[in-house]
């Protein structure tokens, strides 16, 4: 989404948090970033852990700070925080892995409405040995649109654990994201 500038000519190099003209620096766009996330603008911390989680931007490469700013994104409401989060606690990214804690994070992801997370407890049942159970993830997940759960749901009923009317459901939404 761009704005309009004062010609009334779309500007696409505006910011999008706060509709000013892009950074000209890294210094500067870690600034903006810094002073939002300072205000508590979840978007915001999210992107500042980002940057620390990928060592950009002039930013040391810190999963310690990065997974700090993605719990403080999540308590924020930012979904895909607890989402990165889960990952780190997953993979074991500046946190030991720890799966019961990547889980409860992608619960907490998946209850904001991240997709991925939802995706991603389907499989964690699957690994507990929860066949069914890991079913009902990956049909919300597919109905919301997510490709590789609606692939793992066609194979589920294929092999007879799902149900016609949960595959015919699973598609339905998919297709109507995608529309």
């Amino acid at each position: 989404m761009s704005a309009m500038d004062e010609t009334g000519g779309k500007n696409k190099d505006l910011c999008p948090f706060c509709r000013t003209p892009s950074a000209n620096s890294a210094e500067e766009e870690v600034g903006r970033t810094k002073k939002l996330a300072d205000a508590d603008n979840a978007r915001a911390v999210n992107m500042l852990a980002g940057y620390y989680a990928q060592g950009i931007l002039d930013l040391p490469h810190d999963w310690t700070r990065a997974n700090e700013l993605y719990q403080k994104a999540g308590e924020l409401g930012h979904a895909e925080a607890y989402f990165n989060l889960g990952n780190s606690y997953r993979v074991g990214r500046g946190v030991r892995i720890d799966m019961k804690k990547a889980t409860e994070y992608f619960e907490l992801a998946a209850i904001n409405g991240c997709v991925s997370a939802r995706h991603n407890l389907g499989y964690a049942e699957l690994l507990a040995g929860n066949e069914h159970r890991a079913m009902k993830h990956y049909i919300i997940a597919a109905s919301a649109g997510n490709k590789p759960s609606l692939n793992v749901v066609k194979k589920g009923f294929m092999r007879g654990v799902v149900t016609k009317e949960e595959y015919e459901q699973a598609l339905r939404g998919y297709q109507k994201c995608h529309d």
